[in-house]
């Protein structure tokens, strides 16, 4: 779909006037890269909504604790708090081709399952000496696994989340954990121990053969004490740039000192919540621009456009509120699940005679797959769309990134 200029103008006329401004962007816009989001912020900045209440950039991240997790440092190329790294690491998909090079040698995956959506995230862990996988169950990813550590669900953990608008709310354990799940943060930890460990032995044995300065730093490098899961909150409340004070103890007090759900005595009811929830609405923490930590780039990005005359066609993985999410098995929610299918535009499927039930063939230059079609009336031509995390899409061997470039043709039957 193409926007006029004057509809542009219009609405950056009104964005500009406006005495709040919010821009909320999804997984589309994600998707075309960061050209797109830093282009997104220049405006913001631009219109001078930015470092102020209700105004600002929210992105619809996939998780409910996405924005708490790049708080704390997920991108490879920031540490907590939004902090440019001096040195970044690398990303998924750098990751992914490392891997494959030989110069990536193990992997330690936490809530993910990559192998059941990209083709190139299956070969690398096939290839990688030592795969570790924490998650809640055995996933495609879990299956190629040298070692699996379960881990806790959320109804099985305390702890803290930071929604798109970056207020932190505790997050209290309704349930003990099944048989050997943990906390992730135990899990870490754990393993951290251990590790530690052998660390300390080796440097207490260098240190005996004379390699003082090295081995000393080891010796009196950082231990893992953490006893409760506060423990944690508590460090980042005091390392984490923006998280300065955001304890328990000071989410706790956010509250009106009342108690919420069903109390002793009283009624069930089953028609929604019918209870104030008075113990707290969280505490928001300042962003980096909002700190005077971080500098919005006003210069307007390229947005890449991929394609070519053979696959002329954009594939794009559409998140759906139901989809293949484990934590849906056996709910009554399972008749909302989405089927298999690719979405075409109807002016696509009238030039290629494709109908709504009909086979096609959908090929990027990883693999193909063959789908049942659905016509879309209202998705733009030359795009094609798949569900995510749907079990038989075949996805994982067509994709090659946010955007893949592929082919589409209606499969005959001979």
């Amino acid at each position: 779909m193409c926007l006029s200029v004057e509809v542009i103008k219009a609405v950056a006329q009104a964005f500009v006037e406006a005495e709040n401004g919010i821009i909320v962007y999804g997984h589309e816009a994600r998707s075309a890269g960061m050209a797109v989001v830093q282009d997104l912020a220049a405006l913001a900045t631009l219109a001078g909504k930015v470092g102020r209440a209700n105004s600002g950039l929210i992105a619809l991240l996939p998780g409910g604790n996405s924005r708490g997790a790049l708080d704390m440092g997920l991108r490879p190329d920031k540490l907590p708090g939004d902090v440019t790294a001096q040195k970044p690491g690398l990303s998924a998909r750098m990751m992914w081709q490392a891997a494959q090079a030989n110069k990536l040698r193990a992997f330690w995956i936490a809530g993910l399952d990559p192998a059941a959506e990209l083709a190139e995230a299956r070969a690398a862990l096939e290839s990688a000496e030592l795969v570790v996988v924490q998650d809640l169950f055995l996933t495609a990813t879990g299956e190629l696994a040298d070692v699996v550590l379960p881990a806790a669900s959320v109804a099985e953990r305390d702890g803290t989340y930071t929604n798109a608008e970056r207020r932190v709310q505790r997050s209290r354990q309704a349930r003990p954990a099944v048989g050997m799940a943990r906390p992730d943060w135990q899990i870490v930890q754990d393993v951290g121990i251990e590790l530690a460990d052998l660390v300390y032995a080796a440097a207490s044995a260098a240190l005996a053969k004379g390699g003082k300065k090295t081995a000393t730093a080891v010796l009196e490098g950082p231990e893992w004490e953490y006893v409760t899961s506060g423990d944690v909150a508590a460090e980042i409340a005091a390392q984490v740039p923006g998280y300065n004070g955001i304890t328990y103890h000071a989410l706790a007090a956010t509250g009106t000192g009342g108690h919420w759900g069903r109390q002793v005595n009283e009624a069930v009811y089953y028609d929604g919540t019918n209870y104030e929830n008075t113990e707290g609405v969280g505490i928001q923490p300042q962003s980096a621009l909002e700190r005077g930590k971080a500098v919005a780039p006003l210069a307007p990005l390229p947005v890449a456009i991929s394609g070519t005359d053979e696959r002329a066609f954009t594939l794009l993985v559409q998140p759906l509120a139901y989809d293949g999410d484990p934590l849906l098995r056996g709910s009554k929610l399972q008749p909302r699940l989405a089927g298999a299918f690719v979405a075409v535009s109807k002016s696509d499927a009238t030039r290629q005679n494709i109908q709504s039930g009909d086979r096609v063939r959908v090929a990027s230059d990883t693999g193909e797959t063959i789908l049942s079609a659905r016509v879309v009336a209202d998705l733009p031509a030359g795009v094609v769309m798949v569900p995510a995390q749907v079990p038989g899409t075949g996805v994982a061997q067509v994709q090659t990134g946010p955007r893949t470039p592929v082919s589409v043709s209606k499969v005959v039957s001979g």
